[in-house]
């Protein structure tokens, strides 16, 4: 199975997002217990900071240095043509935030499956009144939601990596 990495995107703290990284963790360790799950906190992770400005700070890694070595995330260019799954949420379930990223992925020539996971939160959670823990009950509805998208994600990547496999078998064809 491939490395994949589940980043927290929010620079938020707290925030609902980090709960919902570690239920998705939780249920697709359990769904595909051979994947193997990268999770970073893009903004506090060690080993994966992303300040919010790149400029002027030469020992500052940049998001192009972060997913390296996971099978599936880079940045344009090295993000081009690889796959990206998304979870959004919010009290309309993120729908606005998962069409804008995935118009940016459709930019770097990414694709996506097509099942769109989108939590909606309700009133509490989604005006930060309260936080989610991972442990509420009203997550195990978007289960199935998960898995559809990780297997179609995987699919994705076997695609990928048996075009990559065909055209290295060409090109030595060719070359004999």
């Amino acid at each position: 199975m491939p490395t994949i990495g589940l980043f927290n995107g929010s620079p938020r703290a707290p925030s609902n997002t980090s709960a919902i990284v570690a239920y998705v963790q939780r249920v697709l360790s359990a769904s595909h217990p051979s994947l193997v799950l990268d999770v970073a906190d893009l903004v506090r992770s060690p080993g994966h900071p992303l300040p919010p400005t790149l400029v002027g700070l030469p020992a500052a890694r940049t998001l192009a240095d972060v997913p390296a070595g996971y099978d599936e995330e880079r940045l344009f260019p090295e993000w081009a043509g690889m796959h990206a799954a998304l979870v959004t949420l919010g009290g309309a379930g993120g729908a606005n935030a998962q069409t804008a990223i995935r118009a940016v992925l459709d930019g770097t020539h990414m694709a996506s499956p097509a099942k769109r996971v989108e939590i909606t939160l309700e009133q509490p959670y989604a005006y930060n009144m309260i936080f989610a823990t991972g442990d509420e009950e009203w997550l195990a509805e978007y289960e199935g939601d998960f898995v559809e998208a990780v297997n179609e994600l995987l699919a994705l990547v076997d695609k990928r990596q048996g075009a990559k496999a065909a055209a290295t078998a060409n090109t030595a064809v060719q070359a004999a």
